[in-house]
């Protein structure tokens, strides 16, 4: 019988195994939940935790002050630990996270709101956006579109989808292109549960990133090329393998 192992973390020259039994099992959940995996999984590799009483709290809408902290964490820039909130309630990150962002000066992300650095921090290198007035709306509930939008900017194919309709028809397009919003039903309108961020979060994470391999020039222009790293070896790179040193492999043991 073939056995798939997924989710192996390779470290020297050792396997472990984080998400086989998952450590991680919150009170409002079961295996019957459709996040059980996703929020397990990302629990394990600290990218997104789940309130000090042990919940997770699937059916609560997420907002953007939210969503900056869990997309941070998948690039690598804050660990959540086990038993900290994705929210206020959990503990803010202390210094900066990326030393050379810059303040975006939101009326309402002042430095002591306690997702200011992860707000500042995307928005300084194009993930997010304010908005016109000088706001970001932290407490905003975040809307499909606009979570989609943001995991496929983070994997690398924002060109793509800007030329296939931009915002939000094209992003809606290559987020299920890319599989992220396999499985999901929902409106593009509507606000995004806690539940389908963690899956769709899971699936962005496995995602090969498009990245820009080198320049070509026209009339003295440089143009980018792109490379999308689904090869082998170092021609394969998610945000896992970029960010967490997390690898996705099959495994087939020997029958004896």
């Amino acid at each position: 019988m073939k056995k798939r192992i997924i989710s192996v973390i390779l470290t020297s020259a050792l396997f472990a195994f984080p998400c086989l039994g998952y450590a991680a099992e919150y009170t409002d959940l079961d295996k019957s939940n459709e996040c059980y995996e996703a929020a397990s999984r990302l629990r394990d590799f600290g990218i997104m935790g789940g309130y000090e009483d042990g919940s997770f709290r699937p059916d609560k809408t997420i907002t953007r002050a939210e969503v900056a902290r869990l997309v941070t964490s998948a690039l690598g820039k804050d660990k959540v630990s086990s038993a900290s909130a994705d929210s206020a309630s959990g503990n803010a990150v202390t210094g900066k996270i990326y030393p050379d962002y810059i303040d975006q000066g939101f009326s309402d992300v002042p430095p002591t709101h306690w997702a200011y650095e992860y707000i500042t921090y995307l928005v300084s290198n194009g993930t997010l956006e304010g908005y016109g007035d000088g706001t970001f709306r932290p407490e905003n509930e975040i809307t499909y579109s606009e979570l989609a939008k943001i995991l496929v900017d983070i994997t690398g194919y924002s060109i793509c989808a800007e030329q296939v309709g931009a915002y939000p028809n094209g992003y809606m397009m290559y987020a299920n292109n890319l599989g992220i919003t396999e499985g999901l039903h929902f409106i593009n309108t509507d606000n995004v549960t806690r539940s389908h961020a963690a899956m769709m979060l899971n699936k962005a994470i496995d995602v090969p990133v498009m990245v820009i391999s080198g320049y070509t020039y026209s009339h003295d222009i440089a143009v980018p090329i792109y490379e999308i790293k689904n090869g082998d070896g170092d021609d394969y790179q998610t945000l896992l393998t970029m960010f967490h040193d997390i690898y996705t492999v099959s495994v087939t043991p020997d029958n004896d």
